[in-house]
């Protein structure tokens, strides 16, 4: 089994409400992005197409979780929810080739 680093514990009891509430903004966001690919693929005429464009913020979306965990742990000071989801945004977008 491998053990986590105490930087990682220690952030993580300090952190943990706000580590609550990017879970809960996650999952919400998710569900949202996710209803709205459903909705607009079961819809037909030219609207099915919107579908593609949802479907491509969802996987913005779950990109953009890959940096998240790492701002919230180890590189901001006080992060608060707005600053840690912007910061995470501006990487993801910046990685947004490897897509």
């Amino acid at each position: 089994m491998r053990r986590r680093s105490p930087s990682f514990a220690r952030t993580l009891r300090s952190h943990w409400r706000l580590a609550l509430r990017c879970t809960l903004v996650s999952v919400v966001v998710l569900l949202a992005l996710i209803g709205n690919v459903v909705f607009y693929a079961s819809v037909g005429g030219w609207l099915r197409f919107a579908s593609i464009l949802w479907l491509y913020g969802t996987l913005f979306w779950l990109s953009l979780h890959i940096y998240l965990a790492s701002r919230l742990v180890v590189h901001v000071a006080e992060p608060s929810l707005l600053n840690l989801y912007k910061r995470a945004a501006f990487i993801a977008l910046s990685h947004a080739g490897l897509l």
